[in-house]
């Protein structure tokens, strides 16, 4: 029986490349539900940002770990990633 409690988590910091929309397609594709969410850091430790998806809504509620919402200059919508179809320079800042 597969599980649907579990949950993608991928760290997306960077100054240079956005994989929000990227993964933003995967978890449309796989109806999943998602969200980008950042850990503190402390000391010389730096802020990370995360992207999180899960099958299971309540599996995203990690106290903490709140939701945020994130603006760029240039926003992208969602993309689906495929061996056909993939496109890095329009996730470039």
């Amino acid at each position: 029986m597969e599980s649907e409690k579990g949950i993608i988590a991928v760290h997306v910091t960077s100054r240079h490349v956005n994989l929000v929309p990227v993964l933003l397609g995967a978890a449309q594709h796989f109806h999943a539900k998602s969200q980008v969410t950042l850990s503190h850091g402390e000391g010389v430790i730096f802020d990370s940002l995360w992207f999180l998806m899960s099958k299971s809504p309540d599996s995203l509620n990690i106290p903490g770990l709140e939701p945020i919402s994130i603006q760029y200059v240039h926003e992208v919508g969602p993309r689906l990633w495929t061996d056909d179809r993939s496109d890095v320079f329009r996730l470039i800042y």
